[in-house]
């Protein structure tokens, strides 16, 4: 709530306004934090406001309102005390909605400004004509922004619609090199071009189908070059872009292109790697149909075939903007082939572009579940004398042990995992290992897989007193293991010799579900762990742990034991206000 009023008359502080300062992601995350927090406090110092609104961390926001409307900054990494932020429009709303009320309660003042405005209505209706019209151009050409807008809604007044005015003004809106970074500035520089895009949309109806998607074309290649300078990751664009993309589809589909010249029109698009543009080709998919979406990727795949493939010893990062068709074609034809679960064209598109271990690996699986075993074999050879092998090491190791079942070669399926786990053991390979014999040691020699859950954890136990320099891994390897197989007892006992780390803690607490006399001293612990980290987070999730524990203390006992835990919280952690505060609060 307002420490004192503010008077908002004739302020811009409309939603459209907020967009455009913050982004709209922005604006969309201040409107939930606000509806979080509606009686949010903030303070008043004539036309200055400061607030606190809190995120992952209390954060300090200075705004001020002005005739144009509002701006400020806040103190959050977004902000970085520059820009106008997510907690800023909470605060803006906050203000506004305030002043709303304060409106409708209580009866309505005349502020000082609107007394002026009045009278000043007043002395206009006295004047002449031209001495308005004088006074009224000197304002306007003093504005830049109102300038262009005042000039363009003359223009289409007072003349017939004008294709060459009109692509002046497109280049005009979308100025390049500009290298703007700034919400403020990037906000700024998309506003001016709105008024110009919309006077495109609103003079369609006197222009040529031709001229029209010449001039839509234009100014959408013209809006891609500007972003290149432009960081609008605020998303000031969208209306510009949304409105010439709606445009650009509509004048497309008024061509009435054949399919033939449709899909031969898309693909001149795609070319062109517009990323601003409406996406080729799933936003003409209502004019292309299932025949036209498939002939357009039949074409692409022709396209695709022709160009080179590139070098091996080429980084794709490096050689991008030299490759661009070859890879945009490639990941076009690829999510098609998977939206139509076309195995065959998958594997032809992973053949063809297969360069490190793991597409290879890609590959190999595409050929085992279409089982092309032998071109399978092959793949898997190719991808283990990749030079990048080890960076994909359990992708080869599943996919030759897959190639082994499929030929009855359990025994030597099972024993690549056991080399594997021996030589670098992980908890993800462990669960392999025993899911493997639990599904296929009825298919061998009884005794051919030697699984014995009891028998690698006391060789890991081995190895964890040999290898002092990675105790942290087997530790907790065996803990994983202990857990997969649900031997709580055991953990219990190690966790008695204060060996448990403490993000086991919760996993043990949720193996005794309803046992207070065995997780009472467990949750003790836990929420030690989260008052050390003294931040109101942590706070309130060890008051949530104890909210939890106390509905499963039904007993006098368990009961009793509860209000000695709570007592003794109290005494350990009084330094804590924050977290005394949330327990009396929470009423434990």
């Amino acid at each position: 709530m307002p420490t004192s009023p503010l008077n908002l008359d004739a302020l811009d502080l409309s939603d459209e306004k907020l967009k455009r300062l913050a982004g709209t992601s922005a604006f969309q995350r201040g409107c939930s934090y606000y509806k979080q927090d509606p009686q949010l406090v903030y303070k008043i110092n004539g036309t200055k406001v400061t607030a606190n609104v809190s995120g992952n961390y209390a954060y300090q926001q200075q705004l001020t309102f002005a005739l144009q409307g509002v701006d400020g900054h806040c103190s959050c990494p977004a902000s970085e005390n520059i820009d106008f932020c997510k907690h800023c429009v909470a605060v803006v709303l906050a203000v506004r909605e305030n002043q709303i009320t304060s409106t409708i309660t209580k009866k309505p003042k005349i502020s000082a400004k609107q007394q002026e405005l009045d009278t000043l209505r007043r002395f206009l209706e006295k004047l002449e004509r031209s001495d308005l019209e004088i006074s009224l151009l000197k304002l306007i050409s003093e504005d830049k922004a109102h300038f262009s807008q005042w000039a363009l809604r003359a223009h289409n007044a007072l003349n017939p619609v004008d294709a060459t005015f009109l692509k002046k003004k497109i280049t005009q809106a979308f100025p390049l090199n500009k290298h703007l970074h700034r919400y403020s500035q990037v906000g700024q520089y998309f506003a001016q071009a709105e008024p110009i895009i919309d006077l495109l949309v609103e003079q369609r109806e006197g222009l040529s189908t031709d001229l029209l998607f010449s001039l839509t074309d234009y100014a959408l290649s013209r809006l891609d070059k500007a972003l290149q300078s432009v960081d609008d990751s605020g998303g000031y664009r969208f209306h510009c872009q949304d409105s010439l993309g709606q445009l650009f589809i509509q004048v497309v589909e008024a061509k009435q292109f054949s399919l033939q010249e449709l899909v031969a029109f898309l693909l001149t698009k795609l070319k062109e790697n517009n990323e601003i543009a409406p996406d080729v080709p799933s936003a003409y998919q209502h004019l292309l149909g299932d025949e036209g979406r498939d002939a357009f990727y039949q074409a692409l795949l022709l396209l695709w075939q022709k160009i080179p493939v590139p070098s091996a010893t080429e980084k794709w990062s490096e050689t991008w903007d030299e490759n661009s068709h070859y890879h945009l074609f490639f990941y076009k034809l690829n999510d098609y082939a998977r939206q139509t679960k076309n195995l065959d064209l998958l594997i032809e598109l992973q053949q063809r572009n297969a360069r490190t271990a793991s597409d290879f690996v890609k590959l190999v699986d595409f050929l085992i579940e279409a089982a092309e075993w032998e071109r399978a074999a092959m793949a898997l050879k190719r991808a283990q004398k990749s030079k990048d092998s080890h960076y994909v090491t359990h992708q080869l190791l599943n996919a030759e042990v897959k190639l082994l079942v499929q030929q009855e070669k359990h025994t030597q399926a099972y024993s690549l995992f056991d080399q594997a786990f021996s030589t670098k053991p992980s908890f993800s390979l462990y669960k392999k290992m025993h899911q493997f014999s639990e599904q296929h040691s009825y298919n061998s020699v009884p005794q051919a897989f030697s699984f014995e859950p009891q028998t690698i954890l006391d060789q890991l136990r081995e190895r964890q007193k040999e290898d002092p320099l990675n105790q942290f891994t087997f530790s907790r390897l065996i803990l994983d293991i202990l857990f997969y197989h649900q031997r709580h007892t055991e953990i219990l006992q190690i966790e008695a010799q204060d060996k448990l780390p403490k993000e086991y803690l919760s996993r043990l607490i949720d193996a005794y579900p309803a046992s207070p006399d065995v997780t009472l001293p467990l949750y003790e612990k836990l929420i030690a762990a989260y008052v050390r980290f003294s931040d109101n987070e942590h706070y309130r999730q060890a008051i949530s742990a104890l909210i939890t524990v106390k509905k499963i203390c039904h007993t006098p006992k368990s009961k009793s034991e509860f209000s000695l835990l709570l007592a003794r919280l109290a005494i350990t952690y009084k330094a804590k206000r924050n977290f005394i505060k949330y327990l009396k609060e929470a009423c434990l």
